[in-house]
């Protein structure tokens, strides 16, 4: 069998997926970039179809995500990703968008770990699955720039949004979908400050999972003019984290 080093996908920007300004939503864009992840994975015969009967799955801990021109509506862009390496139970994987004319417009680190879906635990990566991963990893030699920084204690609540998890939330694992995290971490930004800034940098941690009927409150606060820290908490405990910059939108 032969191993896909890297997969790509093409997508075009449809009405459904852009903003006020006619430019594809932040979420939106991640979504694109899980779903390229995830027929890669079906193709390595390592995705979650895979890995159910032995009990694992793939869980998202951390994706910072540079942007530097978000695509709009009808403009068609190709997602490019793979493994980008190993370390004990943890593993990572880059994400690369460009333009039609092979401009780039936004790059991503992600990392993972795999979870037994039987104690909800982390579990060590079989010695089968670290091979393949490897196998890839040491095919390439052009990968992203990790930072290994922790999030900063959240601080204070400025503006927050209450939300609740309801069915159509919820993803192939029976768990709030990793989109929703996105969605409803940046929506606690007001509206007024989006519309007049565009993200450059979002740096998500994911902490708890989020099951039906749970109810999720988003909150923001501004550390610097261009700068947010967010978190989403339920029942008082730290579901994610994350940290985002912006631009002045119109900015010389």
């Amino acid at each position: 069998m032969t191993t896909i080093i890297q997969h790509k996908e093409e997508f075009s920007i449809r009405a459904y997926a852009v903003d006020a300004q006619k430019q594809v939503r932040v979420p939106v864009l991640v979504q694109l970039m899980h779903e390229t992840a995830m027929q890669h994975v079906l193709k390595l015969k390592l995705s979650v179809l895979d890995l159910e009967p032995r009990h694992l799955a793939w869980v998202l801990t951390r994706i910072r995500i540079q942007i530097h021109e978000l695509p709009g509506l009808n403009d068609r862009i190709t997602v490019v990703t793979n493994p980008s390496g190993f370390e004990r139970i943890r593993t990572y994987r880059d994400y690369r968008i460009y333009n039609e004319q092979g401009v780039l417009l936004a790059t991503a680190v992600s990392q993972w770990f795999l979870m037994d879906t039987q104690t909800r635990r982390l579990a060590r990566v079989p010695d089968d699955i670290r091979i393949r991963i490897e196998e890839i990893v040491n095919q390439l030699d052009d990968f992203l720039s990790r930072d290994e920084s922790k999030p900063a204690p959240f601080t204070e609540v400025k503006t927050q949004r209450n939300y609740q998890v309801g069915h159509h939330d919820l993803d192939f694992n029976d768990h709030l979908n990793n989109i929703h995290y996105v969605k409803w971490l940046l929506d606690a930004v007001p509206g007024d400050f989006q519309r007049q800034h565009q993200i450059e940098q979002l740096d998500i941690f994911y902490k708890m999972e989020c099951v039906l009927d749970d109810v999720v409150v988003a909150q923001a606060n501004p550390i610097a003019p261009l700068q947010w820290q967010h978190r989403l908490v339920k029942d008082g405990k730290e579901v994610a984290l994350a940290e985002s910059r912006w631009t002045k939108i119109g900015k010389e």
